[in-house]
């Protein structure tokens, strides 16, 4: 009986412990994941530019190439 109640404080301390460690790392998540949603707003805005213009720009090669090139 004495060792299932040493575990049960030991487990209890470890627990109360492990939420103070996410408490203090929660602001620090918070601000990783809006930096990396910025960023892949960022990076999802440069590839459908860039996109769109490579494609404005073939079809127009494309139409010059069909049409006798002048």
């Amino acid at each position: 009986m004495e060792g299932a109640k040493s575990t049960l404080k030991t487990v209890t301390e470890l627990a109360k412990t492990a939420r103070g460690a996410l408490a203090a790392f929660e602001p620090e998540y918070t601000k990783a994941t809006q930096a990396r949603d910025e960023k892949t707003a960022t990076l999802e805005n440069f590839r459908l530019y860039n996109v769109t213009c490579f494609s404005v720009l073939r079809d127009q090669a494309s139409a010059k190439v069909a049409g006798g090139g002048a």
